[in-house]
């Protein structure tokens, strides 16, 4: 199994999300691109990352090696049910992957994208996806929406933007 296949699997399998949160209420499971690229920076200290979303009553939920690479995944639970997910690949190449099913959060993600001027790259339409990749100075942003028996799931993807460049050329 190849890192984007455990991409695939977790965007895909990880969850069953059924919207949960009501109109007006506050959505404790957000995390902003600001968060999430302090997870980014702390992620070559797992402790120092389950410290941090601790504080924003996520819970760690495994921590494991996949061809040398360590990951660890976190959620959120809303009613016992997971409304948000979050893994974090630590290797010479950190990514992060932000899982969620409320379509306020990408749209403030979205907005945060605006606001940091990060530039429009790519967008593109595969089978029940569609996903926009964004460049700022430092970093690259891929926003994804899924639909998964009618029902949209929304990912982000953050790496830096060298790895991404890397990508490219492979």
């Amino acid at each position: 199994m190849n890192l984007s296949k455990l991409y695939k699997g977790f965007v895909i399998t990880c969850i069953a999300l059924i919207p949960s949160s009501s109109i007006g209420q506050a959505l404790p499971q957000n995390l902003s691109l600001q968060n999430l690229i302090t997870v980014y920076n702390k992620s070559s200290d797992f402790s120092a990352v389950d410290s941090y979303l601790l504080n924003k009553n996520w819970s760690l939920e495994a921590i494991k090696n996949l061809e040398g690479t360590p990951y660890a995944n976190w959620h959120y639970l809303e009613n016992e049910e997971e409304v948000a997910s979050l893994l974090v690949l630590e290797n010479n190449n950190t990514t992060i992957y932000y899982k969620f099913n409320n379509s306020k959060i990408r749209d403030a993600l979205k907005a945060e994208i605006v606001s940091l001027k990060m530039k429009l790259v790519s967008s593109e339409v595969i089978n029940n996806s569609m996903t926009s990749t964004y460049l700022g100075a430092n970093f690259a942003v891929k926003l994804s929406t899924l639909l998964i028996d009618g029902k949209p799931i929304y990912a982000l993807l953050l790496k830096s933007k060298e790895q991404y460049y890397t990508e490219l050329n492979l």
